[in-house]
């Protein structure tokens, strides 16, 4: 490119962009360090985006996937409610979740029927409702209650709880002539364990333990092109959310090297810092050469 048709504008960005130019870089590095560090918390080892937390800042992973490690397991809030994670594959773009309150626990003092972030999550194929009742009565000894289980409803003694099977229409509670319950809620929970919990009995908090699996889109696509250009996925600052692909030069769209721009100036295009600094140079030595000829 001739200096007289070199933009006058990208003068002035490329006097701008040497000067400031290892401040963006350092930035740039931060940003790629700070993300190759994988989230660790009890038995969850080795989780990188969309997840953050702990040693991973917010820009490293998607809004949606915050995890706290408080305690002896990481805990993700979905919709206002916390789920204690169990696994995470990210190969699969799956994990595996119970409920908090209902961790090691089948008659948790406050119930809520919880909802999924349905535009980051669903649950995976493999799970169905389970109906939880509680506060139940009967008005008879005699009374055959298929699901029993142990719970005082807010310390009233005589109360206990009801589990019913997937099978009834849309998840209502089956609950037998003469008994009453205060209230139900629906759970989520693996299918294979539901069917056995329903057809042979069996320990209802060990089923919950088990916990639900989840399926996430979090710019799943985006991230694995990053991935294999040798970048770190993280979240744009400037649109929680939106994708950005951080590379040991500075950050792009999609993958490192890759067009991240439509501007003017030809170094908009370059992904290498190397490439830059030798475009730079050759444009320099042809403007000092056109004011004095003489150079060689």
């Amino acid at each position: 490119m001739h200096p007289k048709l070199f933009p006058i504008s990208c003068i002035f960005i490329t006097i701008a962009s040497l000067i400031h130019l290892p401040a963006s870089l350092a930035q740039g590095n931060e940003f790629y360090l700070n993300c190759s560090q994988l989230f660790q918390c009890g038995n969850i080892q080795g989780i990188g985006y969309p997840f953050w937390g702990a040693n991973r800042p917010q820009a490293c992973g998607h809004p949606s996937f915050s995890l706290n490690c408080t305690g002896d397991a990481p805990v993700l809030t979905i919709e206002t409610r916390p789920y204690r994670v169990l696994a995470i594959d990210n190969t699969t773009y799956t994990l595996k979740v119970v409920r908090e309150e209902f961790w090691d626990n089948s008659c948790p003092q406050n119930l809520y029927n919880a909802t999924l972030d349905t535009s980051v999550f669903y649950y995976t194929s493999d799970t169905e409702n389970l109906v939880l009742s509680y506060g139940c009565t009967s008005s008879s000894p005699s009374i055959t209650i298929p699901g029993q289980f142990s719970c005082l409803a807010n310390g009233t003694s005589g109360t206990f709880g009801i589990y019913s099977s997937t099978s009834v229409t849309a998840g209502m509670a089956n609950i037998p002539t003469g008994v009453t319950c205060n209230t139900s809620v629906m759970m989520r929970v693996d299918s294979t364990e539901a069917q056995a919990l329903a057809s042979s009995g069996g320990n209802v908090t060990q089923v919950l333990n088990g916990g639900v699996g989840l399926l996430w889109q979090a710019n799943n696509s985006n991230c694995e092109q990053c991935v294999n250009s040798g970048g770190q996925c993280g979240t744009n600052s400037s649109n929680p959310g939106s994708f950005i692909c951080y590379c040991p030069d500075r950050d792009y769209v999609f993958a490192c090297g890759s067009s991240s721009s439509s501007g003017t100036c030809p170094f908009d295009h370059i992904g290498s810092v190397s490439f830059f600094f030798s475009y730079v140079s050759l444009w320099v030595w042809r403007l000092l050469k056109q004011l004095n000829p003489r150079m060689k």
